[in-house]
């Protein structure tokens, strides 16, 4: 009764690791991996629930047929004091019969010669107990049934032997001293078997003793086949208990084992976090040294741009004192856009901080917000763009009306794609990310990059048309100046 109790223990000590293991999961915060070994724990945790159910079950009928089988050993042990003292009756029987017929021999050759004194008594009784006197059919339902007669003699027999054999059964389970008055009784009897009993009386009684052992035996046997029945149904189930607590013990492994990959687990995650915090650290700080470089990069551009700016001015001065056919197009070029603008990284270092009529100003110019343009100043293709822009806008003499020219229209289809972009690329990344971003989708939108180079021809004709009428209208200057 005590492996039930432990295996309740075993299979309770699995349900509170479990239930642990599960508490300690939930409280805290779970990664990808941790789901992962989470519910590779709560299938094993499953496949103990059901183990532990079936093994209560299994406790149960054990506990069920341990009763039954505890019934079925206090019946065997009855039967066997039975079946000892049927043993015992039946030696003495044996013995009884035995002296009978020794009694009955020695009263035989002594009555040889002797006529009774009623021969019909003792043509009644010459037949034995059980043997008939007269059989008739006769007819019960519809049915013919045989009927046995029996004499009164036989009757009163019957009932005389059934009555003394249980005096004598008695007398002999008692145990009495040869020299009691219980053994004269018995003495009694015998003598009274051996006048009143014939040799067919006696065999009835035999043959009769001899189908009730013969049942009783048969009964016993039956009994027997059951227990051992029973006490193989009791090892079976007491190996399956065994097949069990081997089971339990590779679970109780199993737990061990997944405890300690859940405590190396929560060390590399809390590794892990800490690794995060510091990688996050890290790029905060890179982040702020790459603006801070960046800054001091532009600050240095911007400078640079401005002086550039003012050569450019000179040199131009410098070409149109020239003659005509000496002057260098291109650094005159250069001149005017530094002295009428077209350089937005210029622009934007002068109105730095402006105010909204600035800020009005340079989006009507170059056609993009300032603050916006501000964080992706430093991708080239934008630049360019910008500056293109702002030329074709000061392209007077080539260009009465601007906002109706092809350029323009295909500027605003450019401009439109460039800030889809902009809510994509400007998440968390700092200015030099930001512009390689830029640099990318250019590289990998075709239909944009089309449209860009449709910009530049279009550009370039406008300032070609624009040279040949500066040249004129200049030509017409000197001819009325000379």
């Amino acid at each position: 009764m005590s492996q039930p109790d432990n295996n309740t223990a075993t299979t309770d000590n699995i349900t509170g690791q479990l239930s642990r293991l599960e508490i300690v999961g939930a409280a805290e915060d779970q990664s990808p991996l941790e789901n992962q070994h989470l519910g590779h724990l709560q299938g094993i945790w499953d496949d103990l629930q059901r183990q532990k159910l079936r093994i209560d079950g299994l406790q149960a009928e054990k506990r069920n047929l341990t009763a039954k089988n505890e019934a079925q050993l206090e019946k065997i042990e009855a039967l066997q004091i039975e079946k000892e003292n049927l043993r015992h009756e039946n030696e003495s029987q044996r013995e009884s019969i035995r002296s009978l017929q020794k009694q009955i021999q020695d009263l035989n050759s002594s009555k040889k010669g002797i006529k009774t004194e009623d021969d019909d008594l003792y043509r009644q009784s010459s037949g034995g107990i059980y043997n008939p006197s007269t059989r008739h059919v006769c007819e019960y339902r519809g049915y013919p049934v045989e009927v046995f007669e029996y004499t009164a003699i036989q009757v009163s027999k019957d009932r005389d032997w059934a009555s003394d054999l249980q005096q004598l059964y008695a007398l002999r389970q008692a145990k009495y001293p040869l020299d009691t008055p219980a053994r004269e009784v018995e003495h009694k009897i015998l003598k009274r078997w051996a006048t009143d009993y014939t040799r067919h009386d006696i065999m009835d009684i035999l043959v009769l003793l001899k189908v009730d052992i013969a049942n009783i035996r048969a009964e016993l046997k039956l009994r027997e086949q059951r227990e051992l029945q029973n006490l193989w149904k009791v090892r079976k189930f007491d190996s399956l208990l065994e097949e069990h607590k081997k089971l339990i013990k590779v679970a109780n492994k199993q737990i061990i084992e997944l405890t300690k990959i859940k405590k190396s687990h929560v060390k590399k995650s809390e590794a892990l976090k800490v690794s995060q915090t510091e990688l996050k650290e890290q790029k905060a700080i890179m982040k702020q040294k790459d603006e801070t470089d960046q800054e001091a990069k532009i600050s240095q551009l911007e400078p640079n741009s401005l002086l550039k700016m003012a050569f450019a001015l000179l040199d131009r001065i410098r070409e149109q004192d020239k003659p005509a056919d000496e002057r260098d197009e291109a650094i005159i070029d250069r001149g005017n856009v530094a002295a009428h603008g077209g350089n937005i990284l210029v622009a934007m270092q002068r109105y730095a901080n402006c105010s909204d009529e600035d800020a009005d100003w340079f989006k009507k110019s170059y056609g993009f917000d300032f603050e916006a343009f501000s964080r992706v100043k430093n991708c080239p293709i934008l630049q360019e763009l910008a500056d293109m822009r702002f030329q074709m806008k000061h392209y007077s003499r080539s260009i009465p009306n601007y906002y109706e020219t092809k350029f323009e229209k295909i500027f605003q289809e450019v401009r439109s794609r460039v800030e889809e972009w902009d809510e994509e690329v400007l998440v968390d990344r700092t200015t030099k990310e930001i512009s390689a971003a830029m640099d990318e989708n250019f590289l990998e939108d075709k239909v944009t990059m089309n449209k860009i180079q449709i910009l530049r021809n279009e550009h370039e004709l406008a300032a070609t048309k624009e040279k040949i009428a500066r040249a004129k209208e200049w030509g017409a200057r000197k001819a009325r100046a000379g």
